[in-house]
């Protein structure tokens, strides 16, 4: 059914200030300022399919004939500055008369920012999308393209649907998340979507806009399959060094019962001296503690918290210190300073493991005037450990108290686990461990309970 032309004359076509013509029989009759000046003083009398591109002429030509209110299409027309694309609008009216009304609007600067919209989107690495309503893509920029295996982007629209590839057992994922967004207007998740090369990860965010009048869904995403593939060669490989630790602490842990059971029972022999009973001491404790310590070091790479059978006991730290500091001398040949005394609250095992881990560190890394003060200040306990060297170096002093990290990476035999177990066995007692760099010194703090 054709709608009933309407009267020109609410058009006023010459005092109009957007371009317009009224053409009858295929010839221009009237015209507006803005449409003169488009194509010249010389308009009135042209025949309108002069003014169109040859090959939008028969468009042009059917819709003059229809009479039919048509939307806007878009044509080529030649003006006095050349060639203009615009959207032309075919309106058919009765003035003495069938007529057209031929109005439109010039597209040139609307498909120039186009062309920057698509050089800016395809310049990113990020996945970028539009679609209506239904999913149907109406535009997607280079890294979109070359997911989906797609060569231009010049048909669209042309049915193809950003819910049919999205990965098996993801369209109606995808789908009930683009009914949703008409309330929520954003969205922010990963989907998984089928390309060229098989499923891809997505990390994505689908935003509800409106544009023109239209509703419309703006997608962008960041393939996130390589991260997935590091971050799970990452895991593989910490499993596997924990694996590896826990290999060793077992392998370590069984002789090393047999060295610490015969230095017991060499220890409770009667005929012994006085200098070989204190070495068996010093012997039986540091087995304890190294037992220790690997018990610790399997269950801290395996992700066990902090050990719960830590002892709340009433600790001499100056006999407890005089034993560590006295098998540090003896196996390193140094020699440290002891001053001060206190009382504690805590594990004395766990204590003298964080002892023992601070004054190695000393040892290895610092300078050759060790101290280790001990003293009481408001209302806590402080042992404190310090040299004279170099310190640790500012861009890692964030990062000692870290698993598997040492700010002295180029000596043998560092893990980089002893400040990390230090730490978190001096937490488990209520405590703390600190770093500071005073005065030229180099010093580690243990703050604990007092009595």
């Amino acid at each position: 059914m054709q709608p009933d032309p309407i009267s020109v004359a609410p058009w006023n076509l010459e005092s109009a200030a957007y371009p317009a013509m009224l053409v009858r029989f295929g010839v221009v009759r009237r015209a507006s300022s803005p449409a003169i000046s488009t194509f010249g003083t010389d308009l009135i009398g042209r025949r309108v399919l002069d003014l169109v591109a040859a090959s939008d002429r028969p468009a042009a030509a059917g819709y003059l004939e229809s009479r039919v209110i048509g939307p806007p299409a878009r044509m080529s027309l030649r003006t006095c500055n050349g060639w203009w694309p615009v959207d032309v609008a075919w309106t058919p009216v009765d003035e003495d008369g069938p007529a057209t009304v031929v109005t439109w609007r010039d597209v040139a600067r609307e498909e120039q920012v186009q062309a920057w919209l698509s050089a800016v989107t395809d310049s990113s690495g990020d996945l970028i999308g539009i679609t209506d309503t239904r999913g149907e893509l109406l535009y997607m920029n280079d890294a979109l393209l070359r997911l989906r295996g797609e060569t231009s982007r010049s048909s669209l629209p042309d049915g193809r649907n950003a819910i049919d590839h999205a990965a098996p057992g993801q369209s109606e994922i995808v789908e009930h998340l683009l009914e949703q967004l008409s309330g929520t207007g954003r969205w922010r998740g990963q989907l998984m979507f089928q390309g060229v090369e098989g499923i891809v990860p997505v990390d994505a965010v689908i935003e509800h806009s409106e544009v023109g009048g239209r509703t419309v869904y703006s997608i962008t995403g960041r393939d996130v399959s390589e991260e997935l593939a590091l971050r799970t060669g990452l895991i593989e490989a910490m499993e596997e060094r924990a694996r590896f630790v826990a290999h060793v602490a077992h392998e370590i842990k069984n002789p090393l019962s047999a060295v610490e059971g015969m230095a017991v029972a060499l220890r409770d022999e009667t005929d012994l001296t006085s200098a070989q009973r204190e070495m068996l001491e010093l012997m039986t404790a540091g087995a304890a503690d190294i037992h220790r310590v690997v018990e610790d070091l399997a269950g801290f790479v395996s992700g066990v918290p902090t050990p719960e059978h830590i002892a709340s006991d009433l600790v001499e730290l100056a006999p407890l210190a005089r034993t560590v500091v006295d098998t540090i001398e003896a196996a390193h040949g140094v020699s440290i300073r002891l001053s001060g005394s206190a009382s504690c609250v805590g594990d004395e095992l766990r204590i003298r493991q964080i002892l023992r881990n601070l004054l190695t560190n000393a040892v290895r890394y610092g300078g050759s005037e060790i101290r280790v003060d001990l003293r009481s200040e408001d209302g806590r306990v402080l042992i404190e450990v310090s040299d004279d060297g170099d310190g640790v170096p500012s861009k890692s002093a964030g990062s000692i108290f870290e698993s598997f990290s040492s700010a002295h990476n180029t000596v043998e035999g560092s893990m980089g686990v002893g400040l990390a177990v230090s730490r978190r066995l001096a937490i488990g007692m209520s405590g703390s461990l600190s770093y500071d760099r005073d005065s030229d010194r180099t010093r580690f703090i243990v703050d604990l309970a007092a009595m």
